[in-house]
């Protein structure tokens, strides 16, 4: 049975649909005028008319809309009570209208027909369940039978999506026509963030992130605005967090624009964007300055040359790190050594500066880091002492060299009693073993000190003496370290400057020579030494494996890769651990030949497969360097489209090659005389580089590639197989101890061989198989060797596309951009 309450909400409900209904029917005209101007709006209808006809179509909308809002009112109507309860019969499928049959009385005053009609009253109401009202809707079906407000509809979509983030700034500016007579420009605003060129971050155009979405920038960036199609009277205006206010200028009729720059907060600090009425949350970010730090106390090398562990950061990127030394006794000038380069938002590392030719060597000084970021903040570590590293000198003449030197670089003004010392040294030639070029150097020193009156020739003097004590001292070695570590330095210069692969390469070649001529020095003193056996042999680390020339020049050849590759900083870690090798062997010269491939110091001089394997190798360096120039070459001719007009001929390349495979020939014989077999390597090397020499007299420089690549990685493994076989016959020969006292690699009877080894710098290698001196620790990761000839394979195969002619330009063009990428 229905209540009397349910019914009463039933017919409310139903009040309501019926009036929506009615309302609806009667706003529909003017609802859909108000969609139509909104696409028109937001399309650029508007702005595409003139200022009169935009002003026209502006009153006949708006006439259309007070008309449409008149006839809107009069339509509507509350509903009937009548109407109310037939809605309700109609939705709820009632029939015989039981709703109107509870509204009406007996006409007659009998009591007994009020009481049947109360009866019946009551069953009709008790039939009433389950009332229902319906939805809205009937009344919009019969005001627009056509459908026509579809339409509407899908304009206003499309003028939303043409309109994208500007429909306010459209909406606005439709309401201003402009009278100038021309169409007007529909309204345009770009507002880009520009973060400083310091911080290398992207610019952001702030007009396409979503409504409402905001970013971080960082302090100083700067706002450009453009905004157009706006003919507003006051000019428009930016604001900003830190109390940034800007008005736009006017360039032109609706034309506003504007640049500012965001401050730089001391912290983070919030606050809206807005642009004419658009707004953007933005967070400004401070710009913290850098820092710099020791990672450990500085000291000194194996060799004397100045430690220094440093690590930098900059929220932003490091502009530059370097290490101040000064004098601690006295205020001086400092010293400034460079160890970053820019761009790295962390840095650091281990720099090893030999400093030992520094008038300062020896003395007390103050070594401070200084990280700078490019808005030019810095910042400092705190101030270490120590005693800067010098080289110690035992040579009589040696020291009173390095004291006259001293006492010139304090006091330039004593030249003169400088020149009568040099002299005094230099007429006493037995003190110095009648050494000529010694002799030589006193004497031209004291003339350049005694003819140098504007002191001009001060810095060269200073060397020249330097280089002197360093001869008296360790003779040819000496200088040959110093040239080695300036070699080393200019290709970690190269390596930070990013330079190009020729240049690269230049370099790495100086080095390359250079560390062949120390190593030949070193690999002399070690038989000097043992021959003289006038020096005590130094205790040998029993967990320390020792290290081969071979090891050495194979972490220069993949240090040579990994620059070429692009690999740099992994080429700095090598070099580290190839600087700290060096270190290490220079300190062990009597180990250095026990560990040298070529054998026993006592043996090498008549070691005929020593000698071949250094022939060898010379051999390997020589035909990599002729490849590279048939490669250059033949990429120059390509570009040119002139063959042989610059640069050396086709022919004297093939007589280069066949000159070195004669070589070959002959260092296979003395192999053959050495040896019972012979490396099956090399006469594929041999075949290989007749191939190539074959394609140069055709004049086929990138051609040749192939085979002369293939010649040189048959030498390769030619060497490690010889290396190997030699110090497994001299293992065996140790093993007899006569007068080693224990094995080869400083094993001692009865340790594990696989376990528990150490490098020269007593890293464990775990693992790491004894044939190989190569290694990581767990700081530097290193590409694998498969990666990195995977590598070179890719790009040597690239460099001999890009060096073939007869491939189009386009492609060849291509291919040189990629190569600049390696």
């Amino acid at each position: 049975m229905s209540s009397p309450a349910s019914l009463r909400w039933a017919r409310g409900r139903a009040a309501l649909v019926l009036a929506w209904e009615s309302l609806w029917t009667a706003a529909l005209p003017l609802v859909g005028l108000i969609s139509l101007f909104l696409a028109f709006a937001w399309a650029g209808v508007f702005f595409a008319l003139p200022g009169w006809l935009h002003l026209g179509l502006l009153g006949l909308f708006g006439l259309g809309a007070a008309a449409a809002l008149v006839v809107a009112i009069r339509r509507f109507n509350w509903p009937a009570a009548r109407a109310i309860d037939r809605r309700i019969e109609t939705a709820s499928g009632l029939h015989h209208r039981p709703l109107s049959t509870v509204q009406d009385e007996p006409a007659g005053g009998d009591a007994v027909a009020f009481s049947l009609w109360q009866i019946h009253k009551a069953r009709v109401l008790a039939g009433l369940t389950n009332l229902r009202t319906g939805f809205p809707g009937r009344g919009a079906l019969e005001a627009d039978p056509y459908g026509l407000r579809a339409l509407v509809v899908c304009g206003l979509i499309v003028g939303s999506v043409a309109a994208g983030p500007d429909r306010l700034d459209r909406l606005r500016a439709s309401f201003l026509p402009a009278l100038s007579g021309g169409p007007t420009q529909p309204p345009s605003l770009d507002v880009w963030a520009t973060p400083p060129a310091y911080t290398h971050l992207p610019p952001v155009a702030l007009t396409r992130l979503p409504d409402g979405g905001g970013m971080d920038l960082p302090g100083g960036t700067q706002i450009s605005v453009q905004l157009s199609g706006y003919p507003a009277r006051q000019a428009p205006s930016l604001t900003a967090p830190g109390g940034v206010s800007l008005a736009l200028t006017k360039q032109a009729e609706g034309q506003w624009q504007g640049e500012t720059s965001l401050p730089v907060p001391d912290a983070v600090q919030t606050g809206d964007l807005t642009v004419a009425g658009r707004r953007w949350p933005v967070r400004l970010l401070p710009d913290t300055p850098p820092k710099a730090a020791f990672r450990e106390r500085p000291g000194a090398s194996p060799r004397q040359a100045l430690r220094l562990p440093w690590a930098a950061e900059d929220d932003y990127g490091l502009d530059s790190v370097r290490a101040e030394i000064r004098l601690a006794e006295r205020k001086s000038d400092p010293v400034a050594l460079t160890l970053a380069a820019p761009g790295r938002k962390t840095a650091g590392g281990v720099a090893a500066n030999d400093l030992t030719d520094h008038p300062w060597a020896g003395l007390p000084v103050i070594i401070t880091l200084i990280a700078r970021d490019g808005r030019g903040q810095e910042g400092r570590s705190e101030d270490e002492h120590l005693i800067l590293p010098a080289r110690t000198f035992t040579h009589p003449v040696a020291k009173d060299i390095i004291e006259l030197r001293r006492a010139l670089a304090d006091e330039p003004d004593s030249a003169p009693e400088i020149a009568r010392a040099l002299g005094k040294l230099a007429s006493r030639p037995q003190a110095f073993s009648h050494d000529t070029l010694v002799f030589l150097g006193l004497m031209a020193t004291r003339a350049r000190l005694i003819l140098d009156e504007k002191q001009e020739e001060l810095p060269q003097v200073l060397r020249t003496l330097w280089d002197l004590a360093l001869r008296l001292e360790e003779g040819d070695l000496g200088v040959l370290e110093r040239d080695l570590r300036e070699a080393e330095q200019a290709v970690r210069d190269g390596l930070e400057q990013d330079l190009t692969d020729p240049e690269m390469q230049q370099r790495l070649d100086a080095m390359q020579q250079a560390l062949d001529r120390y190593m030949q020095a070193l690999t002399r003193r070690a038989i000097e030494n043992a021959q003289r056996n006038d020096r005590p042999r130094r205790p040998v680390d029993p967990n320390a494996r020792m290290v081969s020339s071979r090891d050495i020049q194979q972490m220069m050849d993949k240090a040579r890769e990994l620059a070429r590759q692009g690999q740099r900083e992994q080429a700095q870690a090598l070099l580290d651990q190839l600087r700290d090798l060096m270190e290490q062997l220079a300190n062990a010269e009597p180990q250095l030949a026990e560990g040298d491939e070529n054998g026993d110091p006592s043996d090498m001089d008549g070691d005929p497969m020593s000698q071949a394997m250094q022939n060898l190798q010379d051999l390997a360096r020589q035909q990599r360097s002729l490849m590279d120039r048939g490669l250059q070459q033949n990429r120059q001719r390509g570009q040119q489209g002139q063959p042989g007009q610059q640069g050396e001929q086709p022919g004297d390349l093939a007589g280069e090659q066949e000159a070195l495979r004669r070589r070959l020939g002959e260092i296979m014989r003395q192999l053959g005389e050495a040896m019972d077999g012979m490396p099956q390597g090399l006469g594929k090397a041999e075949q290989a580089m007749r191939d190539a020499q074959s394609r140069l007299q055709q004049g086929q420089p990138g051609g040749a590639a192939g085979p002369q690549q293939q010649a040189l990685d048959q030498l390769r493994d030619a060497l490690r197989g010889l290396a190997d076989q030699q110090r497994q016959q001299m293992g065996q020969g140790e093993g007899q101890g006569q007068g080693r006292g224990q094995p080869r690699g400083g094993q001692r009877p009865g340790q594990q061989t696989t376990t528990g080894q150490r490098d020269p710098l007593g890293r464990d290698r775990g693992d790491q198989p004894q044939g190989n001196g190569l290694g990581a620790d767990d700081r530097v990761r290193v590409p694998e060797d498969s990666a990195v000839e995977r590598a070179r394979t890719i790009f040597d195969d690239l460099r001999r596309r890009a060096a073939d002619p007869t491939r189009p330009t386009l492609e060849r063009e291509y291919l040189d951009r990629l190569l600049r990428g390696f």
